[in-house]
């Protein structure tokens, strides 16, 4: 059994090993397997599409340890991370079989596309409906509403190179 805590820390109950995850910018960016009775354990990267998905883990050296592309809508294409189960939007894949993720407040089916079980979700009629039937452009972590990934770095990011480019002297 693996008890989760908070998102950034599993121990495994019966092995005793732990995972510790590391964040920035909001997203689960690293994380460090440290097996039951030894020292710092192994480091990995994880590096995500624009939208958040988990497309490939390397290792602490940069090699390239396994890869994943996704379909819209959240269906492995190609591939397969198995090193961590947060996968598409980074959401962890609670059943495996069947595409599902669960996105806090109720599961996603990537097979369908859509939400399992119904809740009001902004403007849309349907219910059921998964990021306003637009997954190229937005995400949906709470599933509860949709939003743009990174949406509020973009003044910072522009700001912070506009000043940057604004002080370059030629």
């Amino acid at each position: 059994m693996v008890v989760y805590i908070g998102g950034v820390f599993e121990k495994n109950t019966l092995t005793g090993a732990i995972r510790k995850y590391h964040t920035g910018l909001g997203r689960t960016v690293a994380f460090r397997d440290v097996p039951a009775g030894t020292g710092q354990g192994t480091l990995s990267s994880i590096l995500t599409d624009h939208l958040g998905s988990t497309v490939e883990v390397t290792n602490a050296v940069g090699t390239t340890v396994s890869e994943t592309a996704y379909w819209p809508y959240g269906a492995t294409r190609s591939g397969g991370v198995t090193q961590t189960d947060q996968r598409y939007t980074q959401q962890r894949e609670t059943v495996t079989t069947m595409g599902a993720y669960f996105y806090k407040a109720r599961f996603y089916s990537t097979a369908v596309g859509r939400f399992v079980s119904a809740a009001w979700s902004g403007d849309d009629l349907n219910r059921y409906t998964y990021v306003r039937k637009n997954p190229l452009t937005f995400t949906d972590p709470s599933g509860l509403d949709c939003e743009t990934p990174y949406v509020d770095l973009c003044p910072d990011i522009v700001a912070d190179v506009v000043v940057g480019v604004s002080n370059y002297a030629l």
